[in-house]
């Protein structure tokens, strides 16, 4: 009963705290997060759709700006099964019968009170089968550069780490990793080739995040 009494304690004193904290700031923090979001994703977007003949060469696959989409949509955002570890802000292509790719910023807890944050760009594939070969053929380039997120095991994803003084570069970062994901894809043979149940041609060249 006491171990009762004390957890419930630390759980009232934790609320009283944030409410303290939260109280008179919750407006500004209202009015600052939409804009905040709305900055970022607008900049990645413009970065994507100035990209999109590179993105288009290097996957074979045609694209136009109105495929490419805000993640999450803000606006109908109301996802209440988040577990609190992770965030994304980003924008996303998709490309019929493979997956969908996705560029953008996502702050992590990994270890440690502050979040990591990352310079990502993940492809998404629309079924385990798709993400084996396309692992196959990316799993063991240049040293770890390709990792495999744990979301259903179908996602791969290239990323650098940015400290969070640093977060202004953050555009700068998601260039160099776009960088890499289309020589990969170049190499292999665009998207369907990724995805391809063939081998990858010898003689590739594994490329990293500089």
């Amino acid at each position: 009963m006491k171990a009762n009494r004390e957890s419930a304690n630390g759980v009232s004193d934790a609320r009283d705290r944030l409410i303290r904290e939260g109280a008179p700031r919750y407006i500004q923090a209202v009015v600052a997060l939409p804009e905040f979001q709305r900055v970022i994703q607008e900049k990645m977007k413009k970065i994507v759709v100035d990209r999109l003949e590179d993105i288009a060469k290097a996957t074979k696959v045609s694209l136009e700006e109105k495929r490419v989409w805000e993640y999450p949509d803000l606006g109908k955002h109301t996802d209440r099964s988040w577990d609190g570890k992770s965030v994304w802000l980003a924008v996303a292509a998709n490309f019929p019968d493979i997956g969908s790719m996705y560029f953008g910023l996502c702050w992590e807890y990994r270890k440690g009170p502050e979040p990591t944050l990352l310079a990502i760009v993940t492809l998404a594939l629309n079924s385990r089968e798709l993400f084996n070969r396309a692992w196959k053929k990316l799993g063991k380039r240049s040293e770890g550069t390709f990792h495999n997120y744990p979301w259903e095991n179908r996602e791969i994803s290239v990323y650098q780490i940015l400290p969070l003084e640093q977060a202004a570069s953050f555009f700068e970062k998601l260039e160099a990793v776009i960088d890499v994901w289309l020589d990969a894809l170049n190499e292999v043979g665009g998207a369907s080739g990724l995805v391809s149940d063939k081998p990858r041609s010898e003689g590739a060249r594994a490329t990293a995040v500089e």
